[in-house]
This record gives structure tokens, C-alpha cells and sequence, in this order.
């Protein structure tokens, strides 16, 4: 099943970290796999503070419920239904939950990358990313307003319990090391990824410290598939250029699930509505380490504008680890 609002094998408690985040707006829902039966779902919806859960079975013939009076086909003709209605929910299901990543390890400028990006600003102080914190910009790409909404949130052993939600359920991925810290890069293939990813070298001011060979940078890139970008925060080289990339990449895919969206609409003789969220980024496995730190970014609705096109859609957490 490929869904949005499909998340797949995550817990509960997952769902309510993920649905409780800023990013998403009353009514935000996912659909999980039960823990408790087989074949049968769960829907878990926001309503207002709390995160409430609903039960999806499966017909013996065939279809689902929640409600035995209501029946559906499919998944996606309960969700069409209940986003016009709630019909007995606690709120009529409105965008699915979002969310997005950017990996690698501690200290190699993440959150610089971050500041720099969204407030055109650096510090020399290194300080450990503690709890979440967030920051956004809005840029223009492809003639349409993207908002980047930037995650900013711990990485170190004491707060894996708060980065590991943010992790799961993604599709697209920046990895981030060093030019002067030969562990960030040699950590990078431990990352377990099954998604897009852009790798991304920072610190490249610092030439006459560099531990990473050119070549060596460029061999992972291709062993990994994805496109290599350098960057300098301090001296603002590049920094713009990533999430350019990023945001034209997501639009990309969003206009293709556009596409896609509306053919499985037209095959469920549904009535046509523009999807409201692509994903972005996140790791799947083990973390790096002690200093691994993160950020997210995500993509929103921009201000109107009368010079160029308007995208009205949410982006999942791009989040930088």
C-alpha cells in the first residue's frame, strides 16, 4: 500500500508524538496497522491537544468499517468519506500527517546550517541541540512558494526517545558530514536508508584541515545514489543551494503523486482532491552515536503572491540529524 496517510507498523504512541507536532493543524490523521489484530487498522486522528484512535476492520467478504452501518471498498474510499464527514469521528480528517529528515553526526553544522539558511546568521559556539526547536524561511522555486519549515532537535543518547518518532515514515533524505571530521563521514553508510538523498559536505572553508579526499566524497555519492552538494556555513557557501535542491526535488515528486493521485481517484470513481502532503527524509535504522543531532524541514503554503504560481500543500519535516 502506498499512501500518505499510511505509516505502516508504527506504535500508538508513535502516532501521537507524530500528529502532536506544530506542523500539523486539528483533524491531521494517519492510518496504522493494529497492534493488537491482524489484517485490521487503526486510525488516529488529531483532535485539538489529544490524539484519539479509532479501530478499522476488515470484512470477512472483503471492504472495511469502523462503523458497521458505513462500509468501504478500500482504505482510501474510508478516508475519502470521513474527510467530508466525520460521521461519528471527533472531527472530519483533514490534512495526513506530515514529515520530513537531514542525517549525519553531531558537530558537523547542522543547526549552523540551519541558522544560516533561515536567519542569514553563524555562531563559532557549538552547543548541543536539547529538546525541539524550529525555524522557517520561505524561498521561491519552480514559480511556486515553498515555506521550509526547519526542525531543530536532539540527537544525543538522552533524547532518542524524542528523535527516534521523528524518524519513521519519511521518504526522502539529506546526509550531512564534516569536511574536518573524518568519523562523520566514515559513519555515514551505517545509515540503514531506503530513501531519496542528497549528501552534503559542510565545512569546506576549512581546506587546510580537511581529512576527506575529493574523490573519496565523490565515491560515496555514487555508491549511494545520490547527488553530492559542498557547503561552508560560516561563509555561507552553498547553504542555499541545498534546500533549493530539496524543494525542487519535493515538487517534483508532489506533482507526480498528483498525477498518480488522480488516476486512483478516477479509478475509485472518487471525486478528484488535490493531496495536501509529500514526505520527505528519515533514516531507517540505527542511529549515530552520542553527537548525532537533527533538524526538519518542511514545506507549507506560502503568502499569496501575484507574480508567480501558488502550491497550496504541507511538507513533511525535512529534519537535519
Amino acid at each position: 500500500m502506498s499512501r500518505r496517510w499510511y505509516f505502516r507498523k508504527i506504535k500508538r504512541i508513535e502516532a501521537e508524538k507524530k500528529l502532536l507536532l506544530p506542523e500539523n493543524d486539528h483533524g491531521a490523521f494517519l492510518i496504522r496497522d493494529s497492534e493488537s489484530r491482524h489484517n485490521d487498522y487503526s486510525l488516529s486522528v488529531r483532535d485539538g491537544d489529544t490524539v484519539k484512535h479509532y479501530r478499522i476492520r476488515q470484512l470477512d467478504e472483503g471492504g472495511f468499517f469502523i462503523a458497521r452501518r458505513t462500509t468501504f471498498r478500500n482504505l482510501q474510499d474510508l478516508v475519502e468519506h470521513y474527510s467530508k464527514d466525520a460521521d461519528g469521528l471527533c472531527v472530519n480528517l483533514c490534512k495526513p500527517c506530515v514529515q520530513v529528515v537531514i542525517v549525519g553526526n553531531g558537530a558537523v553544522g547542522k543547526s549552523s546550517m540551519i541558522q544560516r539558511f533561515c536567519k542569514g546568521t553563524y555562531t563559532r559556539d557549538y552547543k548541543k541541540t536539547i529538546g525541539v526547536d524550529f525555524l522557517e524561511r520561505e524561498i521561491e522555486v519552480d514559480g511556486e512558494d515553498v515555506r521550509l519549515m526547519l526542525w531543530d532537535t536532539a540527537g544525543q543518547e538522552e533524547f532518542d526517545a524524542i528523535t527516534a518518532a521523528y524518524y519513521r515514515g519519511a521518504h526522502a533524505c539529506v546526509l550531512a558530514y564534516s569536511a574536518t571530521d573524518r568519523d562523520s563521514f566514515d559513519a555515514i553508510p551505517s545509515w540503514k536508508l531506503k530513501v531519496q538523498i542528497f549528501l552534503v559536505q559542510n565545512k569546506i572553508d576549512l581546506v587546510d584541515q580537511s581529512v576527506i579526499d575529493p574523490d573519496e566524497a565523490e565515491r560515496l555519492s555514487r555508491a549511494l545514489g545520490c547527488k553530492l552538494l559542498r557547503t561552508s556555513v560560516k561563509e555561507d557557501i552553498g547553504v542555499m543551494s541545498v534546500f533549493r535542491h530539496l524543494a525542487s526535488r519535493c515538487l517534483h515528486e508532489m506533482r507526480r503523486s498528483d498525477d498518480d493521485y488522480q488516476d486512483d481517484l478516477r479509478l475509485y470513481s472518487a471525486e478528484p482532491r488535490s493531496p495536501s502532503v509529500i514526505s520527505a527524509f528519515s533514516p531507517d535504522g540505527s542511529m549515530c552515536g552520542r553527537n548525532a543531532g537533527n533538524g526538519t524541514i518542511i514545506l507549507r503554503p506560502g503568502g499569496k503572491t501575484k507574480s508567480h504560481k501558488k502550491r497550496n500543500f504541507v511538507k513533511n519535516a525535512c529534519r537535519l540529524l
